[in-house]
């Protein structure tokens, strides 16, 4: 029997999983909770897990991620399996690097995701294909760059960052574009969140598109 451990903040899809897996032969889900210090809490007591299945994103911050991290620097501990609605190269490598063996879109069917439950409790890593290419091992931002992205992430207007930075709204636009296209971005809120998780930017992060 497949132990799942659920970390999902919607009620309505943490409790439409948790009845969805639990109805999959040899699967039960021993515990269902709304964020990762309940996940922390619940193995940390002694519950017997074979996997942890969560979503990437708890409210706005990538709690997934780091509940990732946290788990992989126990030992032993269970593997992670994230499940987002960010289908972005990047996103993919800083799931790798946070130590999660599994990744699935949300817009994946069941069998998709049952898959790959049963391939990471068996120990094979579940990626989708553009995993393979680092978009991080680019070109990495330039000051100017990082200053964009900084007052990106504190919420200011394309106009408001060029008065602060002294240069045209246009020239703002521009950068924001090339980032976009580089990293595999496409929102402002996902740029923010790049930068912050690779330190480029520093730790906060005010989510705004």
């Amino acid at each position: 029997m497949i132990r799942i451990l659920l970390v999902e903040d919607e009620r309505v899809i943490r409790q439409g999983l948790e009845e969805l897996l639990s109805r999959q032969e040899g699967m039960s889900v021993v515990a269902a909770v709304g964020g990762a210090q309940g996940a922390l809490d619940s193995i940390a007591s002694g519950m017997s897990v074979d996997i942890v299945v969560s979503d990437v994103m708890i409210g706005d911050q990538p709690e997934g991620l780091d509940l990732a991290g946290a788990l992989g620097a126990r030992h032993p501990s269970p593997p992670v399996l994230l499940l987002s609605s960010f289908g972005e190269p990047w996103m993919y490598s800083a799931a790798l690097r946070a130590g999660a063996l599994g990744y699935v879109l949300k817009g994946a069917g069941l069998a998709e995701v049952v898959s790959a439950i049963r391939s990471v409790v068996a120990g094979t890593a579940v990626f989708p294909a553009a995993a393979i290419r680092d978009p991080l091992g680019e070109r990495q931002p330039s000051t100017r760059e990082r200053e964009v992205m900084r007052l990106v992430a504190d919420g200011l207007s394309n106009g408001e960052i060029g008065g602060r930075l002294g240069i045209k709204e246009k020239t703002v636009e521009s950068h924001l574009t090339r980032l976009f296209a580089r990293y595999g971005v496409g929102t402002r809120t996902e740029l923010a969140l790049l930068a912050s998780r690779q330190g480029w930017i520093g730790k906060m992060l005010v989510t705004t598109n």
